[in-house]
């Protein structure tokens, strides 16, 4: 059946109910700055989560428990409760609920109700990893893997010759415990991998699961139903939080995760009868030549790749068939885009359809969700009905962990058709986002937790509730305080939105998810814009982008710091400047198309002409530094010295015939050459490495050359007995180096590691200098790190890196490398991002380029 027929007959059911909730005339809205607007009033509750003992307990101790804990609350003045149950909320019993929603009506307590676990329903299906459940040992007759919750599994053999994959068997793997084993009989002439196919069930005891939402939501919501019909509701309540469940969010396990419940399987088969018609057309955009007949045949497959890992075929479990899924054009089928976008539009099905279901039959009042990043479903919110607003982790807010979590969550909010409430509560159980959660132990003054807080006031989130870690009237006393300081003018505060400057999330440019340079008030967010990147190196980078409102902007960053420059357009009156804060930037006109503007610390956003912009300056400095490079290497007869000098001197030709960016596209390249023959550092892509054993090269617009390498698994090293990747690079000299890292921070979710040079392993050493240098990016999970120094002799050598464990918070082994720098100690490497530092020392080049 249908998903939208579903949800029809689900709101013909929901008729027969007759629930009680309190008829009052109130009302609410959510205004333009993302406030809850309840009775004409802004609600600006700064509240404390409440796990009440008593919802799955009879017991007299545990109603004391909880009567004792509101009433310390409410003696310390706080009147704003979020009900967070430690279970899901449908197995307590009409009664405890009544009992506690009576109690906070009658003493005055606002109140929000979350579902706990919500949908317990196990998630079954197939974990598409041939990243991580691959055998590659050519000298071995048994492939073997560790697995966890896997009741069974098939396995594929692939044979690739001449780039082609060919699949020459298949079976069941053996199960035993938590082992797979399948049969390898390589030919020895042949390179062959067999890849494994686990069949798994995650337990619901496991918090950071995501919940069969498909086969669950029907009984779940019947129960949901059922207790609420013999519940009345008070005037206390304010809102409902997560009614599905707070975990639905997407790991790399669930990311890679198809179902098989039937429930999912109709609505998977829907959605293809209706997006595609007719099994000729799906066929044909999946490349199958001799597929299934049917489009039930055809929902049922399941492909044997994910990203650049795997064969191209794809399976029937129902049949144990295999089909060849052919190229088109350059690309393999397009199954996973396919897959992903049903599987976000159905969850904002669900989420819409739960959220109307408690508005229309339990109680008119907001309906939230917690925004997770890996959840694609939030990024088009229902117009009018659905949900109705968007929740992050109450997390320690300093200016990256505060970029993070609100960021995106609040682009989603600020782009969405109807305005959404925003919020920051705790997350109650041990999932992977619980680390972020504030621990008010942590802070020794209400002047630190009032500045926390008054940070998520100003980046858009009027509805904070935090976690009291045991009975702490101090801690309570400082929320109440808080609560009062922060709100001393409500208007004010409801109306206040942040500042921000967006930037095209596929073509980030210099941009990253925080403050941007310079300003302490504008955040730099991604949004889903239009747009290009600008790359001007060595002195400037940017990007183009068509704003919400439909104006072109560029937006340039100096990459040398303040200089005053020149840019040329054809008509400078039409032409407009302004700081990130939106403040008028004078813009000196010095001829008929050009003119003359200072760059600070923060980027300059230009609109009002649709023409590219490129400052002079960006060919007078190419050509300075390939002219500076060309004289060392002349010196040096370096091989590229004498085809580099052609080149150079054509690009001054042109530059004095005013053509700056032809000037540049003849420079920069040079620059590239030249550097690349004297190496004045060494700058390695981590995802070109000629030896690993990490899981994947993950694709990031936002990571170096738009890629890094990864390691993301659960499972221990098989073949190794580290998890490591290994750089060879050559020392243009013999001398002390500088050895630096781009990629995951150290952390409670990220794996332990060390490294070291050359055969040195017993040497191995962790970093020597961990804390992130320069701004952090992607989405602020990659800092650079110092690894320390390291003496070498001229010529090759190799770096190690080696992962010495599993992430403590965890269990997982996690870690992740987007570049490396190895620079002699006289260069002063000063990381920013991305961007290559310029060919010669900072201080050099400004000394060099300021005397033209």
């Amino acid at each position: 059946m249908h998903l939208f027929r579903l949800l029809t007959r689900w709101m013909t059911i929901l008729l027969l109910f007759s629930v009680v909730h309190n008829a009052s005339a109130q009302t609410w809205h959510v205004n333009h700055s993302h406030t809850l607007i309840w009775d004409g009033k802004p609600f600006l509750p700064i509240g404390v989560a409440f796990s009440p003992e008593s919802l799955f307990s009879n017991s007299k101790s545990s109603w004391d428990h909880d009567k004792n804990e509101l009433d310390t609350l409410k003696t310390d003045g706080v009147s704003n409760i979020l009900i967070q149950p430690g279970q899901t909320l449908v197995d307590t019993t009409p009664a405890s609920l009544q009992k506690l929603l009576n109690y906070l009506d009658s003493n005055g307590f606002h109140y929000g109700i979350s579902f706990g676990k919500g949908i317990t329903s196990s998630l079954t299906g197939f974990e598409i990893l041939p990243s991580v459940f691959n055998y590659k040992d050519q000298k071995s007759d048994q492939a073997s893997w560790v697995v966890k919750d896997t009741d069974e599994a098939a396995y594929f053999v692939s044979s690739i010759e001449n780039g082609t994959s060919t699949l020459t068997a298949s079976g069941k793997a053996d199960i035993q415990g938590d082992a797979a084993y399948a049969p390898f009989h390589p030919d020895g002439t042949s390179n062959s991998v067999v890849y494994l196919i686990p069949h798994i069930n995650i337990p619901t005891t496991d918090n950071i699961s995501f919940p069969d939402v498909w086969g669950g939501f029907d009984a779940y919501r019947d129960r949901l139903l059922a207790l609420f019909k013999q519940i009345s509701i008070g005037s206390g309540l304010r809102f409902f939080l997560n009614p599905l469940g707070e975990n639905i969010q997407f790991t790399d396990k669930t990311a890679n995760l198809v179902p098989d419940s039937e429930s999912f399987r109709i609505d998977w088969e829907s959605w293809l009868e209706r997006e595609f018609g007719t099994v000729k057309n799906l066929s044909g955009r999946w490349g199958l030549e001799d597929g299934p007949e049917s489009i039930r045949a055809l929902a049922r497959l399941m492909p044997l790749w994910s990203r650049d890992h795997g064969t191209p075929y794809m399976f029937d479990p129902g049949t144990g068939k295999t089909y060849k899924a052919h190229l088109i054009g350059s690309s393999l089928s397009p199954w996973w885009d396919d897959f992903n976008r049903w599987r976000f539009s159905s969850l904002l099905r669900l989420y819409n359809g739960m959220a109307d279901i408690l508005k229309n039959q339990i109680a008119p009042v907001p309906v939230v969700y917690t925004y997770y990043p890996s959840n694609a479903a939030f990024e088009k919110p229902a117009s009018e009905n659905g949900f109705d607003g968007l929740a992050i982790s109450t997390s320690a807010f300093d200016s990256n962990r505060s970029a993070r979590s609100s960021g995106p969550a609040y682009v989603q909010a600020d782009l969405s058709e109807k305005p959404l409430w925003l919020m920051a509560a705790p997350i109650l159980s041990s999932s992977i986002n619980s680390a972020d959660n504030i621990d008010l132990r942590a802070y020794d003054s209400l002047r630190a937790l009032e500045s926390d807080l008054g940070s998520l006031h100003s980046n858009g989130f009027k509805a904070l509730y935090l976690s009291i870690p045991g009975k702490d009237s101090l801690l309570s006393s400082w929320i109440t305080r808080a609560e009062t300081d922060l709100n001393i003018d409500p208007a004010t505060v409801a109306s206040l939105k942040p500042r921000t400057l967006f930037f095209p999330a596929g073509t980030p440019g210099p941009a990253q998810i925080g403050n941007v340079p310079g300003s302490t008030d504008v955040l730099w967010l991604p949004a889903p814009l239009h747009g290009n990147s600008l790359d001007w190196w060595p002195s400037f980078s940017g990007y183009t982008a068509v704003m919400p409102d439909g104006k072109e902007v560029t937006v340039l960053l100096s990459l040398l710091g303040p200089r005053t420059v020149h840019l040329f357009i054809p008509d400078v009156k039409v032409m407009h400047v302004t700081d990130p804060e939106g403040d008028p930037v004078i813009a000196k006109k010095i001829g008929k198309d050009e003119f003359e503007i200072h760059f600070g610390d923060s980027p300059l956003v230009f609109s009002g002409s649709s023409q590219l912009l490129m400052p002079e300056e960006s060919a007078s400095d190419a050509i300075s530094a390939g002219m500076y490079l060309l004289k060392i290497a002349l010196a040096e007869k370096s091989q590229s010295s004498d085809y580099a000098k052609i080149q150079m001197d054509q690009a001054v030709l042109l530059f004095h015939k005013k053509n700056y960016v032809g000037a540049y596209q003849l420079a920069r390249p040079q620059i590239e050459s030249l550097a690349a023959d004297l190496q004045p550092y060494t700058w390695m892509e981590g995802e070109a490495s000629g030896s690993n054993n990490f899981t994947e090269i993950a694709q990031n617009p936002e990571a170096s050359h738009g890629a890094y390498l990864r390691l993301d698994t659960s499972q221990p090293p098989v073949t190794a007995p580290n998890y490591g990747v290994r750089y060879t690079f050559n020392a243009p000299s013999s001398g002390l180096y500088t050895v630096w890292l781009a990629g995951t921070l150290p952390g409670p979710d990220i794996s332990p590691f060390s490294w070291y040079m050359d055969a040195g392993y017993p040497d191995a050493k962790p970093p020597h200098d961990p804390a992130p240098h320069g701004p952090r990016y992607l989405s602020n999970y990659f800092g650079w790190m110092f690894l320390g120094n390291a003496t070498l002799t001229k010529g090759d050598h190799a770096l190690t890196i080696k992962v010495d464990g599993p992430a403590s918070a965890t269990g997982n082994y996690r870690f992740a490398i987007d570049t490396i720098v190895i620079a002699p100690a006289s260069y002063p490497f000063s990381p920013y991002t991305t961007i290559l530092p310029p060919p010669i020392p900072a201080e050099a080049f400004l000394k060099l380029i300021n005397k033209k």
